[in-house]
């Protein structure tokens, strides 16, 4: 009888451990994907501004190319399609994050594969936001300098 007691309470503690366990995980993973989704929600915004960047800095590219007769500013040609590039990469970089995030299921991950995805989502969300504002910071120094 007394085994069958402390079998019982084994049993019972190790069931509020886990009852106890669950809802915390819950409250990191919570923590955590709000997090990621606080950087998506900071950055996406800016998605249009990198749109009006590409326009401008497309238009500038337009404008040293058109003239045949003139020798074009190679250095600045140059600069303005790596800029170019940069807000192009910065905007896929957002729409790719965006298409391949998902989120996570409790039902078919453990926590710890819902914490370990959350964190590298977090590594790569962060990257995207240093690519749009550094690409915006950049056009935005060339689009506001003079033809």
């Amino acid at each position: 009888m007394k085994y069958f007691v402390h079998i019982l309470f084994t049993f019972l503690m190790g069931s509020v451990l886990v009852t106890a366990c669950g809802p915390a995980e819950k409250e990191l993973q919570d923590k955590l994907m709000g997090e990621v989704m606080a950087v998506h929600d900071e950055v996406m915004p800016k998605m249009g501004q990198i749109h009006e960047l590409e326009k401008a800095v497309g238009s500038k590219i337009t404008m040293l190319t058109a003239d045949s007769t003139a020798i074009p500013d190679s250095a600045m040609l140059a600069t303005l399609q790596q800029v170019a590039t940069n807000l192009k990469n910065a905007d896929d970089g957002m729409m790719n994050w965006m298409r391949e995030f998902e989120k996570p299921d409790p039902a078919t991950q453990s926590h710890e594969e819902i914490m370990e995805y959350l964190t590298g989502e977090m590594v790569k969300v962060e990257e995207v936001k240093t690519s749009m504002l550094s690409a915006i910071e950049e056009a935005n120094g060339l689009v506001s300098k003079q033809p």
